[in-house]
């Protein structure tokens, strides 16, 4: 007899082959009247005590159907490769052995050694697609000659075990159909109840990995620049590996970025596919990826064109992406990306809200403040008032007196006038309007002093130090509202430092670049650190003071603007416990767009 065995032991792992046989689901299922009324057939008609419908895997052999079988195989329903006969008939021709003793390429066959199997007759199961899934075969515990009509037989009987094994397939697509409509309809429900991405990512990873048959998944979004992925739902994976890689490079070569990347859905049956596509790249840091599993899809989460981030679906095994599937995945995938944006535009909006709610109480506060600072200077004027009217009514006005009280009338009208005109300016800076600048040759050292002294009063036991590495720094700046800028940023330092506490106002030029340096730096409770970036806008306060320290909030963000007008810049570094420092950079000379009009 001539047989191409290597021509049957080739087919044994082919991909394809194998991905047919997995997506039959007949693997590991348990035994079927229809089935075993075949093989039971077998033997009676052939005369045979062993007859059996065998499933080669790639490195088992799996008995769907099993009659006569001895112990312990018969209740274990499977043996190795090197127990079988079969897998060498999956190049599609039959293999019939009166004696297997008889032959010395099958004599010493772990099949006849420790089975008992003698004769042999064996016709491959053969779908319609081509594919040969292992074999219908009788055996006989002794030489059996086989006649023309046993293998007729046997032939259609192999046949009608073909015909059930797709009826029985056909059976199980109409019901993953049915799952399908049945698990989008759950998906739809449930997806209009979450609130967050992450619910959403882990509805559609629950019903993906339900339907689809997949071991894991994962959904990422991508990070607001584009280049990386966050994992925001993982179902099926290791807890270690996912601890690893809560973020992923979205350059990694890896199916979940790359569809991210790209935009489009990528189908690998088996971890070489995904390694030749790959091919070049460096794969190590992601090994564990793929060690623990075999096939992958991954989808990338659209909406409107736009890319929010991918689903992966993983598996063990090889696995054939048949198009009812990969439809339901894409379509989980819409699902999913639609629910994200949803919830991301109700977060937004949620935000949007308490920020409205948060500047509606900040203004609340900032117009009681600002009554509270006028009506401090209207008290004081209107009580030199009355003093100079009863010194009149008594006759007792002299001109030393009326000096003093016109004087202190004078400049509690002119801190009022300052507050105003704060107010102003940064009216008409949010309004997107300049302000007019009056530059003059301005020393900052001198008004640094001017301002400490000024504040001193309010300072307590605090201690305020300015220090100077030039006697002058002279630029063309607005005096007074140079003024304003270091005047707040010394009230916000008092505000927020302890009576004994430091407070250094340092003051320099930098010849080189032609700028003026200001710092104040203080050993107050300081700025949160999320709270910085906010820190300049209008209304805006620290969250460690909101409510509990009298303020607008107005400060800074009007010093940021004037600051700017004059081409300056400023910067806040603060660590809460230990202090804030300010710094502004103004440049000494007269610049164009500042002059005075």
């Amino acid at each position: 007899m001539h047989f191409d065995m290597d021509a049957g032991l080739t087919m044994v792992s082919d991909p394809r082959r194998l991905a047919a046989l997995r997506r039959l689901a007949l693997l590991d299922t348990k035994a079927e009247l229809a089935f075993d009324r075949l093989t039971d057939l077998v033997t009676r008609v052939l005369d045979v005590p062993i007859a059996l419908v065998s499933l080669v895997d790639d490195d088992r052999q799996f008995f769907k159907s099993a009659v006569g079988l001895p112990e312990p195989w018969a209740s274990e329903r499977e043996t190795p490769l090197s127990h079988s006969l079969c897998k060498y008939t999956l190049a599609g021709e039959p293999l019939v052995l009166d004696d297997a003793r008889a032959y010395p390429e099958f004599k010493d066959n772990l099949a006849v050694t420790e089975i008992g199997v003698v004769g042999y007759a064996g016709v491959p199961l053969v779908t319609s697609e081509g594919f040969a899934l292992g074999t219908l075969c009788a055996m006989d515990t002794k030489p059996h000659p086989w006649s023309e009509e046993d293998l007729t037989i046997l032939a259609d009987l192999s046949a009608a075990v073909v015909t059930e094994i797709e009826l029985r397939a056909s059976a199980q697509v109409a019901e993953r159909q049915a799952a399908t409509v049945v698990g989008l309809q759950h998906v739809t429900e449930s997806l209009s109840a979450v609130s967050t991405p992450s619910e959403a990512a882990e509805v559609v990873l629950g019903q993906g990995l339900r339907v689809l048959g997949a071991d894991a998944g994962v959904v990422g979004l991508l990070s607001e620049d584009g280049t990386e992925l966050n994992i925001i739902a993982v179902l099926g994976h290791h807890s270690d590996l996912i601890r690893q890689h809560r973020t992923v490079p979205i350059l990694a070569p890896l199916p979940i970025a790359e569809t991210a990347r790209f935009g489009h859905a990528m189908y690998f049956e088996s971890r070489q596919a995904a390694h030749d596509y790959f091919a070049g790249q460096d794969l190590q840091p992601y090994s564990a990826f793929y060690a623990a599993f075999e096939a992958v899809a991954a989808v990338p989460l659209i909406v409107d064109d736009r890319v929010l981030g991918s689903f992966a679906l993983r598996y063990r095994r090889t696995h054939d992406f048949s198009e009812e599937g990969t439809d339901f995945f894409e379509t989980l995938a819409r699902q999913c990306a639609q629910a994200i944006e949803r919830t991301q535009l109700l977060e937004a909006e949620r935000q949007a809200r308490l920020q409205v709610e948060r500047l509606a109480r900040a203004k609340e506060e900032f117009l009681s403040d600002v009554a509270h600072d006028l009506q401090n200077p209207l008290t004081s004027i209107k009580g030199f008032a009355q003093i100079l009217l009863r010194q009149a009514r008594r006759g007792e006005l002299d001109a030393d007196r009326v000096m003093r009280s016109a004087t202190q009338i004078e400049s509690t009208a002119r801190r009022m006038e300052d507050l105003i005109q704060e107010l102003l300016d940064v009216a008409a800076l949010e309004g997107g309007n300049s302000v007019l600048l009056r530059l003059q040759p301005v020393d900052l050292v001198a008004v640094a002093r001017r301002v400490a002294s000024t504040q001193a009063g309010r300072a307590s036991e605090r201690v305020i130090r300015v220090e100077t590495e030039q006697p002058r720094v002279i630029g063309q700046w607005d005096e007074r509202r140079i003024e304003r800028v270091i005047a707040n940023l010394l009230s916000n330092a008092i505000k927020y430092t302890a009576r004994d506490g430091r407070i250094d106002v340092r003051v320099r030029q930098n010849s080189d670049e032609n700028l003026a340096l200001i710092e104040v730096q203080d050993n107050g409770i300081g700025i949160p650190e999320g709270d910085l970036p906010h820190i300049f806008d209008r209304f805006r306060r620290g969250s460690n003071v909101e409510g509990t320290t009298s303020g607008t909030g107005l400060g800074l963000a009007g010093v940021k603007q004037l600051v700017e007008q004059h081409g300056g810049t400023i910067s806040i570094k603060s660590t809460v416990g230990h202090g804030t420092t300010v710094s502004v950079e103004i440049p000494c000379a007269r610049l164009p767009e500042s002059e005075d009009s």
